[in-house]
């Protein structure tokens, strides 16, 4: 496997041939305002620098991974520009946290992406940002995400699960159109607009939950979705009156909807989900000599009768009262199945010194050999074999890349201990103090001294059980008594 350690609005016409979109009329719609104060590269990175941060413009790599730096001249990465990743071969990209946008077809037809990370600082994705990423199987959009493009994640051929967070409210045309094996949509309440043919093309959706905040759903927003068995439409007034929703596909919804409505018109089997009532809340206080209880009423209706009534003293006690149709069912499937296992990397997130080092270990990895390790930003930290090393104070992200997943672990980097010079009982670390940061690091030096190293001086601070036999666990053991009290001194 090979890999890169990388450091340190668009407008589309789309015309719908034999169901796959096809983007034209591509004319430029930067989102940066301020002009660049000059363009340079890095590694395979081309880049955008302004006075404050770094826009990527471009990458030209072939490599497996590709990790995007979160700084490159000490400056933020905070966009990533239109076509910027667009066509490369990559299977994983890393999009560091601090990243607020991706641009116009950043990514699309990156058709051996596999597996990309949004973080939580990004707001907006642009139009065809990830179009015709034909090997990405699952996007997860944070909620700090605000708005996404047109055609977004179009005929991502193999994408088969996506969560949308109430943070969008109006999802535009065709955000998923074609994508075919496309089996899992979760839309938070909150989202108000569904764009048209938003799901136009998606043959393997066979169920969806439209919740109540949609106000309307789009043009041929269904249109060719040949598996759609079932689509349950909560806002009784949700305009959706060219929605191109299959014959055969049975509407659930309130007694009096445009639900039914569109039902009746186009001969859709229908689930009468009952009368709708909105929401509505009553309030009752009563006060005794030393108790204080509010009890919230929500009253709705849909059926059968659910009631539970929680009983306490000063509290807030809510009552739901709810009839919900269609009657709730569970059922429970045992079948012979093999767990994957996930790698995970321990700990997940460390704070060591410049200078100092501290092994990371991933469970659930057969092969440890075929690790692949990765340092977001070399200038703060290193990692070889598993082993970190801090180089200078900062942040910065070690990466273990194993096969077709990666897990990670966030490392601090604090300034070195200035050599006080201690002779003091116990004192490992040599900072003059005694704490528990010396019984970590006598256990460190004990587990792996090449890793972990103190100098002599520590060495023989730290040597306080049987003085003269070298550093061992009963050392680290012995301070920490000495640090509970345990034992009076060392």
């Amino acid at each position: 496997m090979k890999i890169k350690k990388i450091m340190s609005g668009i407008l589309a016409s789309v015309i719908f041939m034999g169901g796959i979109p096809y983007y034209s009329g591509i004319i430029n719609n930067t989102v940066l305002i301020a002009e660049a104060v000059e363009t340079g590269t890095y590694e395979s990175l081309k880049y955008n620098k302004y006075d404050d941060h770094i826009e990527i413009i471009g990458c030209a790599t072939s490599d497996t991974v590709v990790i995007i730096p979160s700084k490159i001249e000490g400056l933020p990465v905070t966009h990533i520009g239109n076509n910027a990743f667009e066509r490369i071969k990559s299977e994983y990209v890393v999009i560091p946290y601090g990243v607020t946008s991706i641009g116009d077809f950043a990514f699309s037809y990156c058709e051996n992406l596999k597996e990309i990370k949004i973080p939580d600082s990004v707001t907006s994705i642009g139009n065809v940002a990830f179009g015709s990423c034909y090997s990405i199987t699952e996007i997860t959009i944070p909620d700090s995400v605000k708005s996404v493009g047109h055609n977004a994640f179009a005929v991502c051929l193999n994408l088969r699960k996506v969560t949308i967070p109430n943070s969008i409210t109006s999802m535009e045309r065709q955000m998923f159109s074609d994508c075919r094996n496309l089996e899992k949509v979760i839309i938070q309440d909150g989202a108000i607009l569904i764009g048209d043919y938003m799901f136009a093309g998606c043959i393997g959706l066979e169920e969806i939950k439209i919740p109540e905040s949609v106000k309307s759903i789009g043009s041929h927003a269904f249109m060719n979705c040949t598996s759609l068995k079932e689509i349950d439409i909560r806002n009784p007034e949700c305009e959706m009156s060219d929605a191109k929703i299959p014959e055969g596909t049975t509407i659930y919804g309130w007694g009096d909807s445009t639900a039914l409505d569109y039902a009746n018109q186009n001969g859709n089997p229908y689930y009468n989900m009952g009368t709708y009532y909105s929401l509505t809340t009553t309030t009752i206080t009563t006060t005794m000599p030393t108790t204080t209880t509010t009890t919230t009423l929500w009253i709705t209706t849909m059926a059968p009768p659910l009631t539970s009534t929680i009983i306490t003293n000063n509290t807030t006690t809510t009552l739901w009262m709810t009839t919900m149709a269609p009657p709730l069912t569970s059922t429970t499937i045992t079948t012979n199945t093999t767990v994957k296992k996930i790698p995970t990397v321990i700990p997940k997130e460390i704070s060591i010194r410049a200078n100092d080092s501290r092994e990371l270990i991933v469970l659930n990895c057969d092969n440890p050999e075929n690790i692949i390790w990765v340092s977001s930003d070399e200038e703060v930290a290193v990692v070889e074999n598993g082993y970190v090393k801090g180089l200078s104070e900062g942040q910065a992200t070690i990466y273990a890349v194993i096969n077709d997943v990666y897990c990670e672990c966030k490392v601090t980097v604090k300034p070195p201990v200035a050599d006080t010079g201690s002779t003091k009982k116990g004192d490992a670390n040599g900072d003059g103090l005694l704490d528990v940061a010396d019984v970590v690091a006598v256990a460190s030096y004990v587990g792996n001294p090449n890793a972990n190293k103190l100098d002599a001086q520590c060495i023989k601070n730290a040597d306080v059980h049987n003085t003269g036999d070298g550093l061992t666990a009963n050392d680290a053991l012995m301070i920490q008594q000495y640090l509970a009290k345990i034992i009076e001194q060392l």
